[in-house]
């Protein structure tokens, strides 16, 4: 486990739900980074196309935050530990983006990246489990 991952790992750890709350979360956070995130590139196309010479930088960053959790959502599906670090490292940098530009958006988009990011720290354990566990039955 990468140090960040593991720092924020153990201090969370006792704040963390049962473990009957993580399998829910295995099968439904993975479809909630693609929804979500498919709505953002949506609008963000539809922002893009009213000034996008304005704010260029913004919304390249944007879509490509959007596009790598849209992809690690679709890994994630798969019980693939790269997925879980595209999609959490890209959340993290939406997030620091999002507490950067504060306005009323921003606080709503900050309390639902908070969540996912609480979310995935809760089912990380699972994607080293099962990547330990393939990786062994890989090379009897």
């Amino acid at each position: 486990m990468n140090g960040f991952e593991g720092m924020l790992i153990s201090f969370v750890n006792k704040y963390l739900p049962s473990s009957e709350a993580k399998e829910p979360l295995l099968k439904i956070l993975p479809w909630a980074m693609i929804a979500m995130n498919s709505m953002a590139v949506v609008f963000l196309l539809r922002e893009a196309v009213k000034d996008f010479a304005v704010y260029a930088q913004f919304y390249v960053i944007r879509m490509a935050l959007a596009v790598l959790m849209i992809a690690g959502g679709f890994l994630m599906k798969k019980l693939s530990l790269a997925g879980w670090r595209m999609a959490f490292y890209a959340l993290l940098v939406s997030l620091f983006i999002n507490l950067l530009s504060l306005s009323i958006l921003s606080i709503l988009a900050i309390i639902l990246h908070c969540f996912f990011v609480y979310s995935f720290i809760h089912v990380r354990e699972c994607f080293g489990k099962i990547s330990a566990e393939e990786s062994n039955n890989a090379n009897p």
